[in-house]
């Protein structure tokens, strides 16, 4: 397998020891994060890695994304129904228990919408709203952090790029910086709105963050994935996604899996499905294979002779058959 890794430069380790050990390690590309890296020190970087190695570099856009600005301590840690008020106008940070990026984004915001802070870590749901601010409750509590990601349930409007990403693409391009990521890619308008600012050459990667980038993909579509392969801090498994292409449509949409299948006679007559969507149903057959085999093994080993013997029916039989002609 062609595997790459993907490693991003930190503040950690932006040093010649770490950067020299990481490229001897086999790193394909080193990420500069722009949603932790101010603009003033975006140069320094680039050239501190480039000193140190000979690793091609990769700077990724904050892209059309929603953050939490700064979060006091004693608002990190969120309950269970608790009642909170948000903005996005830093001018009224002493008015609401914290405040979002980009500036007065919460405006778009409606009752009744779906927050996701952090990758899902914490959701909260709109139940009140007066100009630019919000107000949510926590239906799933935990922590939240300073400059974290965040989405809505629906689409709201942001640009593709921020004012610092094109100033960062710019300073890139004179530093010859030739891969460039695409945060939260909504759709293929947004890949052609970044190529507009690079070179012929120039290569882009394209970050699947949110739920409005697959809105078109149903349950059951078989879907083609080019990307790198890495662990996330969970230890999951997980693709960085280059592209993503729709190779087959399902024209009749899997059950989805929290419901299950609801209907006995499919599931018995339709055992694909409940396969496919029933992990203890897989596990019972799986179980019940190796027992079949066990007995079968059994019998050859002690010189029995298995013989089918096939019966035709004026009517086929079985559970899900039809006629022949």
């Amino acid at each position: 397998m062609n595997k790459k890794i993907f490693c991003t430069i930190g503040p950690a380790s932006l040093n010649e020891w770490t950067i020299k050990r990481m490229a001897d390690a086999g790193v394909s590309l080193f990420r500069i994060n722009l949603s932790h890296t101010n603009y003033d020190d975006l140069e320094h970087v680039i050239n501190k890695i480039k000193s140190s190695s000979d690793v091609s570099i990769c700077i990724d856009t904050e892209g059309a994304q929603i953050r939490t600005s700064h979060i006091n301590s004693d608002k990190e840690q969120l309950k269970q129904n608790e009642i909170l008020k948000i903005a996005s106008n830093k001018d009224m940070i002493n008015e609401v228990d914290f405040c979002l990026t980009p500036n007065n984004i919460t405006r778009q915001f409606e009752i009744g919408d779906l927050i996701t802070i952090d990758f899902n870590s914490v959701v909260v749901q709109v139940i009140d709203k007066h100009n630019s601010q919000v107000t949510v409750k926590v239906l799933n509590p935990g922590n939240i952090k300073s400059n974290k990601a965040v989405n809505v349930n629906r689409k709201v409007q942001l640009k593709v790029l921020s004012d610092k990403d094109k100033k960062s693409i710019k300073l890139g391009l004179k530093l010859g910086i030739k891969h460039f990521a695409l945060s939260f890619a909504h759709a293929a308008s947004d890949v052609k709105s970044l190529r507009g600012h690079l070179l012929n050459d120039s290569v882009i990667i394209s970050k699947i963050e949110c739920n409005q980038a697959i809105n078109n993909l149903d349950l059951g579509d078989i879907v083609g994935i080019t990307g790198s392969l890495f662990k996330t801090k969970t230890n999951e498994l997980t693709i960085n996604t280059e592209s993503i292409e729709l190779l087959s449509k399902s024209l009749r949409p899997l059950p989805e899996k929290f419901h299950g299948i609801a209907d006995i006679e499919i599931k018995y007559r339709q055992r694909y499905l409940d396969l496919m969507i029933n992990p203890e149903t897989k596990n019972l057959f799986k179980v019940r294979s190796k027992i079949i085999s066990a007995i079968r093994n059994y019998f050859i080993d002690n010189s029995y002779l298995e013989v089918e013997t096939p019966m035709m029916h004026m009517i086929p039989g079985g559970a899900a058959a039809k006629p022949f002609i």
